[in-house]
């Protein structure tokens, strides 16, 4: 099967870092952030590597670092959300096509090639019993197709 390519189309981020509103980023091929010191343009790009380490690590405990030093303002009550709007490479052929694992969900393939797909993060502090310090990890997942959510996934 050949390799999909996916392009990152806009991020969303709200209380990461320099950013407390949620904010959406368009990404084209060429993407020009410009503006003031301390107006967030960082915090976009370290978005974009948070979210790459949250979505290829199999844990749901993300680094050690302290969560206060990435929600924004420290504020530790709040909760970080990251989305990601992506455009997937469609499927050229029947024979490239995904299995869907059932002989009855045919239109499950339909759903998957019907449009841009999302996925967002929730990342809170966790402090378990056995250890002193708190760290970011994640709480919950989502992903969606165009404007609709297909599955949440609200951890402990």
């Amino acid at each position: 099967m050949n390799e999909r390519n996916t392009q990152i189309r806009a991020i969303t981020i709200e209380n990461f870092k320099s950013i407390g509103c949620a904010s959406r980023v368009d990404i084209s091929p060429v993407t020009l952030l410009f503006g003031p010191n301390s107006a967030g343009k960082s915090t976009v790009f370290a978005a974009m590597e948070y979210m790459k380490s949250v979505l290829e690590c199999s844990q749901i405990r993300v680094n050690e670092d302290r969560f206060s030093s990435f929600v924004h303002r420290h504020e530790k009550s709040k909760e970080i959300r990251i989305r990601l709007d992506l455009e997937i490479e469609r499927f050229d052929s029947e024979l490239e096509k995904v299995p869907c694992g059932h002989e009855d969900a045919p239109w499950l393939q339909d759903y998957f090639d019907s449009g841009p797909v999302w996925v967002e993060c929730v990342l809170r502090e966790y402090r378990p019993s056995w250890c002193s310090s708190a760290f970011p990890a994640v709480s919950e997942y989502a992903i969606g197709l165009d404007n609709q959510e297909f599955l949440r996934c609200r951890l402990g």
